[in-house]
């Protein structure tokens, strides 16, 4: 259905580009998916990791991939390591991570929305030097 990286040795790098949620577990999970196709974004644009063994992907140091990956890890310490940190974290506690690639704000937002109705949190967009978090109250609408 969408990009769901089952190799055991795929490696994500920076997200640049996405929009990226946590999800309590693979039902929610699947219901942003379901949410973000209805919105019109095409299945080629999404990705779910929804297994505690998917927390290796995003690899948060870079050491399980090799030298490259640490050394593409050690120039994004200087951003937002931690903040793909929690990502890798939710996944090992039995979390999911939806993401969906965005190339203009009203994308975002879009995919930003559908994920808070479909119960996503820490809902942030990874863009070149910056990383936006997108989250607002629960039932709110946005400003």
């Amino acid at each position: 259905m969408t990009l769901e990286l089952t190799r055991d040795d795929a490696f994500i790098g920076y997200p640049k580009d996405y929009v990226l949620g946590i999800f309590e577990g693979h039902i929610q999970a699947e219901a942003a998916v379901g949410g973000l196709i209805a919105a019109g974004f095409a299945e080629t644009e999404l990705i779910i990791l929804t297994r505690p063994d998917d927390a290796k992907k995003v690899d948060a140091d870079g050491t399980e991939h090799g030298i490259a990956a640490t050394a593409e890890r050690t120039v994004e310490e200087l951003g937002d390591k931690d903040t793909l940190d929690e990502y890798s974290k939710a996944l090992k506690s039995g979390g999911s991570v939806v993401g969906a690639h965005t190339e203009a704000k009203e994308q975002r937002l879009l995919a930003s929305d559908t994920m808070q109705r479909t119960g996503g949190q820490s809902i942030r967009y990874f863009g070149t030097f910056v990383v936006e978090d997108l989250d607002t109250a629960p039932n709110q609408p946005r400003p």
